[in-house]
């Protein structure tokens, strides 16, 4: 749920759902609530602590899932801070993330590949990256390639990347 990530039924803490909506643990409280009465999640009781997780069974699961995902996650923060750097000519999320996206079955992803194809500051991508990780919750992987080498598919694993689901996140104007 951490990053508009929905996907893999973690169960999470009410404070720690405070904490990530940035408001105070008694308006998560109610909050919580109200998606326990309409069946959206459940809950589990640890001690005193309350685990909470989306109800996969929910027949609304996956249509608001695809929803915050497509507003929230990887793909939107990852496209806006990457717009934000020079040097970029095209950029994808590829590997196991953007074959989910696209709508193949298989386990929730645990982190998120990115290609960047152009000639960023590498400082500025590295700081970009800690932030996006902090932001979406998980691992961002990033691989970056010359436009030369894109354009060319310059090793077997640029082919494989093509001839894989990618998700645009900065195209070059065609």
């Amino acid at each position: 749920m951490r990053g508009g990530e929905c996907y893999g039924g973690t169960a999470l803490l009410v404070f720690h759902l405070a904490r990530s909506a940035r408001t105070r643990p008694s308006n998560a409280h109610k909050e919580v609530g109200r998606l326990l009465d309409a069946g959206l999640v459940v809950d589990r009781r640890v001690g005193r602590s309350r685990l909470i997780h989306a109800d996969e069974n929910h027949e609304l699961f996956r249509p608001l899932s695809e929803i915050v995902l497509k507003t929230f996650g990887p793909r939107t923060a990852i496209s806006r801070k990457l717009t934000a750097i020079g040097g970029i000519d095209e950029a994808y999320i590829f590997g196991s993330w953007a074959r989910r996206y696209s709508g193949e079955p298989g386990p929730a992803p645990h982190d998120v590949d990115v290609l960047v194809v152009g000639a960023p500051e590498r400082r500025e991508m590295n700081r970009a990256i800690e932030e996006l990780q902090d932001e979406i919750g998980k691992e961002v992987g990033l691989v970056t390639v010359t436009a030369s080498d894109w354009s060319q598919h310059a090793s077997g694993f640029l082919r494989t990347v093509k001839n894989s689901p990618m998700v645009s996140l900065i195209e070059k104007d065609r």
